[in-house]
């Protein structure tokens, strides 16, 4: 409970929960060895919920957990969870929907885990499908997009490249 509270934030719905619980056993198994902090970065608004979720589990198994240093992760986790060395163990980004897709397209990115409402094959489908018809942007499509997007919910874990150039010293 003094974890949640830390983190500024209501204890997650009953949806992220269970989601974040499937893929976060999954998440710790295929961490790199090692002491270090392991940094979790979101890769949108929607995924935020699910990050802070996962952030709590690995926690909870005595994994140091780090997020980007800003102002406002700084206020919503405390000063000791965000990253300014840059000396982790792994750097994580929680994607959900769409976004699982564009995170798998990032140069070096690791899938760790994945839980959706289809496989995670089926989902590289219906996304390109999904892109396709929005870039067509052909009036009469929004009932196809709209069926996609229903099917797109999925939320996944990448290990990613850690950049340092990016911390502050």
């Amino acid at each position: 409970v003094a974890t949640v509270h830390m983190l500024g934030s209501n204890p997650p719905s009953e949806d992220v929960s269970r989601e974040v619980a499937i893929i976060a056993p999954e998440t710790i198994r295929r961490l790199p060895a090692g002491s270090r902090p392991v940094l979790v970065r979101w890769s949108s608004f929607e995924s935020v919920g699910p990050a802070n979720a996962l952030v709590l589990q690995l926690e909870r198994h005595d994994i140091d957990v780090r997020v980007p240093d800003t102002s406002g992760n700084r206020l919503g986790f405390g000063p000791r969870r965000t990253d300014r060395s840059g000396d982790l163990r792994a750097e994580l980004v929680v994607a959900a929907r769409a976004d699982i897709d564009v995170v798998a397209r990032t140069p070096g990115a690791r899938q760790l885990a994945y839980v959706g409402a289809v496989s995670r094959d089926e989902h590289t489908v219906l996304f390109r499908r999904y892109e396709q018809l929005r870039r067509r942007g052909v009036g009469g499509s929004e009932h196809k997009i709209a069926e996609i997007s229903r099917r797109l919910r999925g939320l996944a874990v990448f290990a990613v490249p850690v950049v340092k150039h990016d911390r502050v010293a």
